[in-house]
């Protein structure tokens, strides 16, 4: 809260955020998955909205075609269940509209 005569919550103060992951490892690929918890925020600033929590899942997975890790296929998907949720840190002016839904990418990584 601020001090003084005005007693009301600070502008965009995050929730509490909780990340954890498991991910399994060999020399040529690995595979993982992780889990994001994210509370509700209610005590807002005057021109803010109060936001719900939610929780996200993911994946990831990945073969390196040489030792080095040089060259690599990489697949991710994120918020796998397709969960509507809103951010309450996001700075866009609308901040009615949800967030992203599940997103899925495979990308070819070369390190030089």
């Amino acid at each position: 809260d601020r001090t003084g005569e005005v007693n009301e919550p600070l502008p965009f103060i995050p929730p509490i955020r909780w990340r954890t992951g498991l991910r399994y490892e060999q020399k040529s690929f690995w595979a993982g998955a992780d889990m994001r918890v994210v509370s509700g925020q209610d005590r807002v600033a005057t021109e803010e909205n109060p936001t719900g929590g939610y929780t996200l899942f993911g994946l990831e997975g990945g073969y390196r075609f040489d030792e080095a890790g040089r060259h690599s296929i990489v697949f991710k998907a994120q918020n796998v269940l397709d969960k509507a949720y809103r951010d309450h840190l996001s700075r866009v002016r609308e901040r009615g509209n949800p967030m992203p839904g599940r997103n899925i990418s495979l990308s070819y990584h070369f390190i030089f």
